[in-house]
């Protein structure tokens, strides 16, 4: 029985992938909601397994950016095995994440294999005298910026000279907010040696605690998806 792990949040690509299971003529679904991730259960119908499994293959090929796993794994189970099995090392520079994003890195066993230096670096002093980020940067952007971000996971990178700088820098609410950069804005980035990924996002899930959560979860998913095209990389 598949599990499909997704974290919805592309909503518009989630509700295409759930409407193509429910029109499916081969299959029953049960879902589960273990926020922030949604598990659905892929029952097949008698006679349609190989359907099934070549549904699966498709579903993860088109909406491989939300689906995490086909076999239950959690987004963070997901990350943790993928950083072990390719023997790769992480630091990590949060700001509005608060450290939990190292917290999630370093709650599996052997951790200390790839997870080298988490760094809280709330303030914009920290940002600058702590992990290198130039003062022109934040004065020219904000703190809450993709630019920001990029120099954050770079310069945290070069700290332990890790495979893998990751950073996070946004606002959790409930105060904060502007026209501009709302509550729910979240920035983060990923630099791979010499390589720089960023996003910029704005979901507000409602408490401080939840949105902490969930930018936690677009960062690690963010990794999760450059984790792959490394190795995509690597295989041509």
């Amino acid at each position: 029985m598949p599990k499909l792990t997704i974290f919805p949040y592309d909503k518009v690509k989630y509700n295409l992938l759930t409407t193509t299971l429910e029109k499916s003529n081969h299959v029953t679904v049960k879902k589960i909601d273990r926020f922030p991730e949604v598990i659905l259960e892929i029952f097949s119908k008698s006679k349609h397994e190989k359907t099934t499994q070549a549904l699966m293959a498709e579903l993860k090929i088109s909406f491989g950016d939300i689906i995490v796993s086909t076999k239950g794994l959690s987004l963070i189970e997901e990350v943790t095995q993928n950083l072990m099995t390719q023997k790769l090392t992480i630091s990590v520079a949060e700001s509005c994440t608060g450290g939990l994003i190292s917290h999630l890195l370093t709650q599996v066993s052997g951790s200390s294999n790839y997870f080298m230096l988490g760094a809280v670096t709330y303030s914009n002093e920290a940002k600058i005298k702590i992990l290198g980020v130039p003062e022109d940067i934040i004065k020219n952007f904000g703190a809450v910026h993709e630019e920001t971000a990029k120099f954050m996971a770079r310069c945290i990178r070069e700290k332990l000279n890790t495979h893998i700088g990751l950073a996070t820098t946004g606002i959790a609410g409930p105060t904060g907010g502007s026209p501009e950069k709302p509550v729910g804005t979240l920035c983060t980035a990923v630099a791979w040696h010499n390589n720089l990924r960023s996003k910029k996002y704005t979901f507000d899930c409602g408490t401080r605690d939840k949105n902490k959560r969930f930018f936690a979860y677009l960062a690690l998913n963010l990794l999760r998806l450059e984790i792959i095209r490394h190795k995509a990389g690597q295989n041509r």
